[in-house]
């Protein structure tokens, strides 16, 4: 049946003390302070916004593709891109239908039906949803539907939220790890003096503080415009590809030509153990290139080390620690996002020990951390089924696969 049959679209008034509702990515629909308040462009003015119910389904005209549907779990008002509307009595259950409608968004099908000029920018409002035809199981069935899948997916997403705090914790365990041996050293028995820097502490007496000025021989800051990109050829580097100390081409596959590699190589020729720096967006994530067949794109700092004072992985393993991390925040400016220039994060304090100890101590700290990966990565991977365990089962029950008891 086309949805026009199914659905009646809600005009409400808003009230006074209603909050922003939001629909994100996963289905939840709620206000946006139960959930997260960065990220936002805000309203001057709030005009044509219209009010949300509590069991209301709504539908994000612009993100819907994505899956941005569900029925709100709070009261509220939302901006005129948001699609507010309720089943009719007896013929719709709006649960079901969100179910449903999420699922067809997975498939791509919102996608398909709602062509767009910009790439993953199809807008899906009412006049293309009223003439989609929806499976229309009898309405004490659909309700039956949706009270089986609101069971199983809450079980799995419990199950899932202590896996992922497994995996945090696993995290915080290993970063304490990497700020106490990049800090203190191995010897607990070793004489200590402070470093005058807070969130470093004291440090070995042996050991010195240096400006990372003093330890790198090079920074090449890499920004400027958007290089122009390829489907295949040179490897770009973008900030999303560095992070956790690895620089993974694969997280953010992009390309550029021979000619634009060496235009950005003018700058500075990535080598075999320079570290990659990300000045913003996100800000402080590192990676040691292991490839030199790279070109490094904005937001990207590159450190060519003095091999004399510090090794490669020690001075990344600071970069991971708390430490490390504590000192570049210190530096970095900016009001809605951080950022950081080369200037600034030149005259950031590195403790440094004798280049033998070094070379110990990332011995050590990879020795040590390799278990913390090996875990971590085995509970990715059952989260990853977990979520793709869900979604099959969604897909089975609201598609008439999967027989519920009614």
């Amino acid at each position: 049946m086309r949805a026009k049959f199914l659905f009646r679209v809600e005009s409400r008034e808003v009230q006074d003390d209603d909050g922003v509702i939001t629909a994100f990515r996963d289905g939840q629909v709620t206000l946006r302070e139960n959930r997260r308040l960065d990220g936002f462009t805000l309203a001057i003015k709030e005009v044509g916004y219209q009010g949300v119910r509590v069991g209301d389904l709504v539908i994000h005209n612009m993100d819907g593709f994505a899956g941005a549907i569900g029925v709100s779990e709070s009261d509220g008002k939302c901006t005129p891109e948001y699609t507010v509307c309720n089943g009719v009595v007896g013929r719709a259950d709006n649960r079901f239908y969100a179910y449903v409608l999420r699922t067809m968004a997975r498939r791509d099908y919102i996608r398909v039906i709602c062509p767009a000029v910009r790439e993953r920018a199809p807008r899906f409002r009412y006049p293309r949803f009223a003439e989609v035809t929806l499976p229309c199981p009898n309405y004490e069935y659909q309700v039956a539907i949706a009270d089986f899948l609101d069971r199983k997916t809450a079980a799995i997403d419990a199950l899932i939220e202590k896996k992922e705090r497994l995996i945090a914790l696993l995290a915080e365990k290993r970063a304490a790890l990497i700020h106490q041996a990049v800090t203190k050293g191995l010897d607990p028995d070793v004489p200590m003096k402070d470093s005058g820097v807070p969130w470093i502490g004291d440090i070995p007496a042996h050991w010195m503080m240096h400006r990372l000025r003093r330890v790198v021989g090079q920074f090449i800051d890499y920004r400027g415009r958007t290089p122009e990109k390829t489907r295949s050829g040179v490897p770009l580097i973008t900030a999303g590809a560095v992070r956790d100390g690895i620089v993974d081409h694969s997280r953010a596959p992009e390309w550029v030509t021979e000619e634009v590699c060496k235009q950005l190589s003018g700058r500075g020729k990535p080598e075999l153990g320079d570290i990659l720096f990300t000045s913003e967006a996100p800000l402080g994530e590192v990676g040691i290139v292991t490839n030199v067949r790279i070109a490094c794109a904005q937001r990207i700092i590159m450190f060519k080390v003095d091999a004399t004072r510090v090794a490669s992985p020690f001075l990344l393993q600071h970069f991971l620690s708390e430490s490390g991390k504590g000192e570049v925040s210190s530096r970095a400016s900016g009001s809605t996002a951080s950022g950081i220039r080369a200037d600034r994060l030149k005259m950031s304090l590195v403790p440094t020990p004798p280049l033998r100890e070094q070379v110990t101590i990332v011995s050590f700290i990879e020795q040590e951390t390799a278990s913390y990966s090996d875990i971590s990565s085995c509970i990715m991977s059952q989260v990853a089924k977990l979520k793709e365990y869900r979604q099959s089962l969604i897909t089975a029950a609201v598609t008439g696969q999967l027989e519920i008891p009614s």
